[in-house]
């Protein structure tokens, strides 16, 4: 099995996945929208999980997954501008 780490993904603290990636989602909310548009695709790859009620990250399955998801998004919009 590859390195992984479980990271609560929103909660109280630093150590929370929001906390420490802040450069890539400056709120909740943002956060929290992307999750519900590519939930599925989270979890099918493996890089997100819910347990006891809340949704933790698996690193760096996650990270690597969402800046693909991005990259995707920045693809898809330089198509329609042009």
């Amino acid at each position: 099995m590859d390195d992984q780490r479980v990271t609560q993904i929103f909660g109280d603290g630093p150590d929370t996945w929001l906390a420490t990636n802040r450069k890539l989602f400056r709120s909740d909310s943002s956060l929290r929208w992307t999750l519900r548009r590519h939930r599925e695709r989270l979890i099918k790859v493996g890089a997100l999980v819910l347990m006891r009620g809340a949704w933790f990250a698996v690193e760096p399955k996650f990270t690597r997954e969402l800046l693909k998801i991005g990259r995707q998004e920045a693809l898809d919009a330089v198509r329609e501008a042009a």
